[in-house]
């Protein structure tokens, strides 16, 4: 590309006409080629595109019929995988003792409950709750 000296100067339409015409020829002339290049001329080369086309269709269409979309369930493969299987097998094995001394208490705590709600009942005490004045003082 050339620069012009003066930028006041521009190139007359005739200058961009011939420049079209000259980039329009190259263009023809790699037209022409291509056919040459294949080794085919203008017939063979359209009646090869006639039968390679629909072929080409055919085998998108088969392509798309064999797509699968696939869903992915995150959460239960995390449940899952062997890491956190043995994760979950070593917090169990650490928390095994502390397990076993609350349900202990809970046991306990059941078998008093049934004696203390009797209990409580029984007197005008109120057992383990704070003493509330009454609402006629």
């Amino acid at each position: 590309m050339r620069f012009l000296s003066s930028p006041s100067v521009s190139p007359t339409t005739d200058q961009h006409a011939g420049r079209l015409k000259r980039a329009w020829a190259k263009l023809r002339a790699v037209v022409k080629r291509v056919p040459l290049l294949l080794g085919l001329r203008v017939p063979q080369l359209l009646g090869a595109l006639v039968l390679v086309l629909p072929l080409a269709t055919s085998a998108q269409e088969v392509a798309a019929d064999s797509t699968r979309i696939g869903f992915v369930d995150i959460p239960w493969l995390i449940d899952r995988a062997p890491q956190a299987l043995e994760a979950e097998k070593r917090l169990e094995a650490e928390f095994q003792p502390r397990q076993e001394e609350l349900e202990e208490q809970r046991a306990e705590l059941a078998r008093h409950s049934p004696r203390s709600i009797a209990k409580c009942a029984d007197s005008s005490v109120a057992c383990g709750a704070p003493n509330r004045i009454s609402a006629k003082s």
